[in-house]
C-alpha cells in the first residue's frame, strides 16, 4: 500500500507491505509522519484497507472508508468517511485526515469509497 503527500501519487509518504497500522505517525520501517498529510493512495494488495478518520486512532473507533483490493485514488479530495455512522468524522473529507489504517487479507468491502 502507498500514502503520498500529493495528488497523482507525484511524492509517496509511504511504500510498505499491507498490514494494519494504527496511527501514520509511526509507520514501520520509515520515519515518514504521514499522519494527516494525503492526498492519493494506493491499495495495491488482496484484501481490503480501511483508512480510518485521524482524531480517532483504530482502537478508539471513528469514522472509516473502505479501499477495495487493487484500488489506486489519485486525488482523495471530494471523498468523505462513509462508514461508521454517528462515530467521529462522519461525513468529514478523506484529504489529509487519515489516521491510521486496518488491513483484512482477502476481504471486500461492503460500502466502498
Amino acid at each position: 500500500m502507498c500514502d503520498y503527500y500529493t495528488p497523482d501519487s507525484n511524492d509517496w509518504c509511504f511504500v510498505v507491505d499491507a498490514q494494519t497500522i494504527t496511527n501514520w505517525d509511526d509507520i514501520p520501517g520509515s520515519s515518514a509522519q504521514c499522519r494527516n498529510v494525503d492526498e492519493s493512495f494506493d491499495n495495491a494488495a488482496d484484501g481490503a484497507i480501511r483508512l480510518h478518520y485521524h482524531p480517532m486512532n483504530i482502537d478508539d473507533g471513528g469514522a472509516w472508508v473502505c479501499i477495495p483490493t487493487y484500488t489506486y485514488l489519485s486525488d482523495l479530495s471530494g471523498y468523505v468517511f462513509n462508514n461508521g455512522s454517528g462515530d467521529q468524522g462522519y461525513g468529514d473529507p478523506v484529504w489529509s485526515d487519515v489516521g491510521g489504517n486496518t488491513f483484512n487479507y482477502g476481504g471486500t468491502c461492503s460500502n466502498p469509497i
